[in-house]
C-alpha cells in the first residue's frame, strides 16, 4: 500500500473499483517479495559458499594490490633514502676538499686543483680533487717484483692455446703421444666436430687457434688485467689509509697525513746485491706457499662459472686458459693485500696491533665447520641484483661507445663486462661477509657473536 504512494487512512474514502485495484497491486508485490525470499532461502549452500570464496578472493586481491602499492612506495622512498645519502656524501667530500684548501693541508694521495672565478666583483674559488694513488710506474714496479721474485709467473700461452688439459682434445699434432693415442684422437674428431658445433667444445676458437691469434690476444689481455687489478686493489687498500685524513679529534685536533721519501726503494739494489740469493729464497718460498693454498682450485672453479655464466664470449678461448689466468689474478689480489697487511702497523700502550693476511689452513676449516652457525648467506634476489647493477655499471662505461664500434656489437661486449663485474662483486662481498667471524667478547664474557651477508633489493615487476 504504501508502495502505491496512499496511505491506509485515505483507502476507505476511494471509490470500491480503484480500491479493489489498488488491494490487487498490493497483493502482488507482498507476493513478489515472498518468491524472491524463498528463493534466496531455496539456493545450495555450494553456492553460498562459493559466493563467500569469491568474496574472500576478492578482499583477498585487494589486500595484496594494498601491499603491492605499500611495498612500491616503500622501496621508492628507500631508493630516495640512498640518493640522499650519496647526495650527503659527496657534499661531504666537498666539504673535506675545501677544509684541506682552508687549512693548506692536503692529502698526499691526491691531486688538488683550484679555480677562481668572479661573481659581482667578488672572487670565488673552488678546489676539487682526484685520486692520484697508485702511480702506473709503482703498479710496474711491483709487477716486476712479483715476476722477478716469482710470486706471479707469466702464463705459456702457445702452450695453452695448442692442447687445452681440460677436454684432453687438440687438432694439433703433438709429438708427447703414441701412436695408438694419435689413432684414438683422430678417431674421435667427429665428436670434437660435434661438440664444436653444438658450443660444447672447450678448446677455443679454432681460428684463433689455428693463425696463432689466440696467443697474441691472450698476452695482450694478460697484461692489461694485471695492470687493472693491481691498479684497482691497491687504489681501494689506499683509499682506507687517506680516509683518516682531517678526521677531528675533540674539536681542536685533526688528523694530518704525510708523505715520507722512501729510503728503502732509493737503496733496494744496494741491499739486493748484498743479500739477493737470501731474499729470493725467502720470497719465492713465500710465493709458492700462498700460491699453492689449500682452497685454490675451490675458488677458481667457484669463479669461472660465474665467468662463463656472466661473459658468454670468454667460449672463444681456452679453458685451460681461463683457468690459468683466473688463478694468476687470484694470486696476484691475495700478493697486493698480503703485502698491504704487513705493511701496517699501530702502536698502542705499548702494544703493536698489525694484521696477517695469510691462507686458511686446514685446522682453520675445522674450527670454522665445528664453530656454531656460520655466516647469513642471504641468497634470495641475486640474479636480479646482479641484472640490476650491470645495468648500472654498463650505463657508466665511457669506451666502446663510437658509432662504429657500436655497429660492430659493442653494446654486446659492454653488457657482458658489466655483468661480469657485478656478477664476481657480489659474489666476493657475500662470501668475504658471510665467512666473517666477528665475536664481541664471546668466549671470554659470553658476548654476541655478529654474523653479516647481502640482502638483496626484489623489485615486483607484476602483482598476482
Amino acid at each position: 500500500i504504501q508502495s502505491c504512494s496512499v496511505k491506509a487512512t485515505e483507502i476507505n474514502h476511494l471509490h470500491p473499483h480503484s480500491r479493489i485495484m489498488l488491494l490487487q497491486r498490493a497483493k502482488e508485490k507482498v507476493d513478489t517479495i515472498a518468491n524472491h525470499k524463498a528463493t534466496v532461502d531455496r539456493r545450495p549452500k555450494a553456492s553460498k559458499r562459493a559466493s563467500r570464496s569469491e568474496l574472500r578472493h576478492a578482499n583477498a586481491s585487494a589486500v595484496r594490490v594494498h601491499d603491492c602499492i605499500n611495498e612500491n612506495d616503500r622501496r621508492e622512498r628507500v631508493k630516495e633514502i640512498d640518493r640522499l645519502i650519496n647526495d650527503g656524501q659527496q657534499r661531504l667530500l666537498e666539504l673535506r676538499c675545501e677544509k684541506d684548501a682552508l687549512q693548506q693541508r692536503p692529502n698526499p694521495l691526491y691531486n688538488y686543483t683550484t679555480t677562481t672565478t668572479l661573481e659581482t666583483s667578488n672572487k670565488m674559488s673552488n678546489t676539487t680533487r682526484k685520486f692520484n694513488f697508485p702511480h702506473p710506474e709503482i703498479v710496474e714496479e711491483y709487477l716486476h717484483h712479483l715476476f722477478e721474485y716469482r710470486r706471479l709467473v707469466k702464463l705459456n700461452h702457445t702452450k695453452l692455446w695448442r692442447r687445452d688439459q681440460s677436454c684432453g682434445d687438440c687438432d694439433d699434432e703433438d709429438d708427447s703421444f703414441t701412436d695408438d693415442e694419435r689413432d684414438l684422437r683422430v678417431g674421435d674428431a667427429r665428436t670434437r666436430h660435434s661438440a664444436r658445433e653444438n658450443g660444447e667444445y672447450k678448446g677455443g676458437n679454432w681460428f684463433l687457434r689455428r693463425a696463432s691469434l689466440g696467443s697474441k690476444i691472450g698476452e695482450a689481455i694478460e697484461t692489461a688485467a694485471y695492470r687493472a687489478v693491481c691498479t684497482a686493489v691497491m687504489g681501494v687498500l689506499a683509499r682506507t689509509i687517506s680516509s683518516i685524513h682531517g678526521t677531528n679529534i675533540m674539536t681542536h685536533a685533526d688528523v694530518r697525513l704525510l708523505k715520507e721519501l722512501n729510503q728503502a726503494r732509493a737503496s733496494r739494489h744496494e741491499r739486493g746485491q748484498s743479500s739477493d740469493g737470501v731474499s729470493r729464497k725467502v720470497d719465492s718460498a713465500a710465493g709458492l706457499e700462498s700460491e699453492n693454498f689449500m682452497q685454490r682450485d675451490a675458488v677458481v672453479e667457484t669463479l669461472i662459472s660465474h665467468c662463463q655464466i656472466s661473459a658468454p664470449l670468454l667460449k672463444l678461448f681456452p679453458l685451460a686458459w681461463q683457468r690459468a689466468l683466473l688463478a694468476n689474478i687470484i694470486t696476484l689480489i691475495t700478493a697486493i693485500m698480503s703485502d698491504f697487511a704487513d705493511g701496517i702497523q699501530f702502536h698502542i700502550l705499548g702494544y703493536q696491533l698489525s694484521f696477517s693476511f695469510k691462507p686458511i689452513t686446514q685446522e682453520d676449516m675445522m674450527r670454522y665447520v665445528g664453530a656454531a652457525g656460520h655466516g647469513a648467506h642471504l641468497t634470495s634476489g641475486f640474479e636480479a641484483a646482479v641484472q640490476a647493477t650491470a645495468k648500472d655499471v654498463s650505463a657508466s662505461f665511457t669506451f666502446l661507445d663510437k658509432w662504429h664500434e657500436r655497429a660492430l656489437g659493442s653494446l654486446m661486449v659492454r653488457a657482458q663486462i658489466a655483468t661480469l663485474i657485478a656478477r664476481i662483486v657480489l659474489f666476493l662481498a657475500d662470501d668475504v661477509l658471510s665467512g666473517a667471524n666477528m665475536n664481541l667478547w664471546s668466549r671470554q664474557a659470553g658476548g654476541p657473536r655478529m654474523v653479516a651477508g647481502l640482502e638483496y633489493r626484489s623489485s615486483l615487476n607484476t602483482v598476482t
